[in-house]
């Protein structure tokens, strides 16, 4: 291996690291526990594909108009959410509205076939 495929592993590896730890990404066995003690489970997809298939238990407020929802039904800054859509660039990108609102415990679990695992994974 030479010194300039190394320089662009070590490069795509620090990339990968810092759009993860942006995400909002949590260990499956922590976003189990914020579950257990009543963090709530949010859907960002359109009501459409809320309605087609969804996570029993999640509530469903779609990316654009995000921050008006969640001021109306989760005022408190402290409310535990864990996010997800189809493929987890929208919970992405809600996380990232959802903090600059000063909201402190959201997360992005991704997907909703990731989500699903996460979260049927501790049953």
């Amino acid at each position: 291996m030479n010194w300039q495929t190394l320089l662009l592993f070590v490069a795509a590896l620090v990339l990968v690291l810092m759009l993860r730890s942006r995400s909002g990404s949590i260990p499956p066995e922590e976003a189990r526990r914020i579950l257990r003690d009543g963090g709530v489970l949010v859907d960002v997809r359109s009501p459409e594909e809320h309605r087609r298939d969804h996570i029993a238990g999640s509530v469903n407020l779609p990316l654009d108009g995000i921050a008006e929802s969640v001021l109306k039904r989760f005022p408190s800054k402290e409310s535990p959410m864990l996010l997800h859509c189809f493929s987890g660039a929208r919970s992405d990108a809600a996380v990232a509205q959802l903090k600059e609102l000063g909201y402190l415990q959201v997360h992005n679990l991704g997907g909703l076939e990731q989500a699903r695992r996460i979260v049927e994974g501790g049953r």
